[in-house]
């Protein structure tokens, strides 16, 4: 039986298999409200599409920050507003960056397989949300896409930047 970093798991394991599906859930309100310098001094017009291959083309080919949130489907049980960050990231290029994620479903590479699990298992409910950053530098991106990861600790992203965070997610999240 393969792991979840072997080239062994296939598609129908990571189907099949329910400890694929119970990832860490983190939620720490003291990261959402600490202050970030990037974060807090630019207005961030993010938007939102259904993680679909039609809804590529109506994605910029700009450089930007995205993530991408589960969404409940049962609006009685949660009334539309339940949702999960996943997994956060940046692009170059938004557009391709988003047909990209659609060829994890067949990636036998080992780093692939967290974004390969999330495409199998929730792409009817995910949704992708971006927001663009054409006159930030790389390192000024980069800066806050890590603000966001070690402020929301999404289960499908294994880097942290903040020791505070990485401490935790070692002791207390069985990854």
């Amino acid at each position: 039986m393969g792991t979840l970093y072997t080239p062994e798991l296939t598609n129908e394991k990571i189907l099949q298999m329910d400890q694929h599906r119970w990832r860490t859930f983190c939620a720490d309100c003291r990261l959402w409200e600490a202050p970030t310098k990037l974060l807090h001094s630019h207005q961030l017009n993010w938007h939102e599409v259904k993680f679909e291959r039609s809804n590529a083309a109506i994605l910029p080919e700009s450089m930007g920050v995205y993530m991408f949130v589960l969404r409940a489907s049962n609006a009685l049980m949660t009334n539309g507003q339940h949702s999960y960050i996943m997994y956060v990231g940046q692009a170059i290029n938004l557009k391709e960056r988003f047909t990209g994620y659609f060829k994890y479903v067949k990636s036998k590479k080992p780093s692939d397989q967290l974004k390969r699990i999330m495409i199998l298992l929730w792409q009817e409910r995910l949704q992708f949300h971006y927001f663009e950053t054409p006159n930030f530098t790389k390192e000024e991106l980069t800066n806050i896409e890590f603000d966001l990861i070690d402020m929301t600790i999404p289960p499908m992203n294994n880097l942290f930047r903040g020791e505070f965070v990485n401490q935790n997610v070692k002791a207390y999240a069985p990854r």
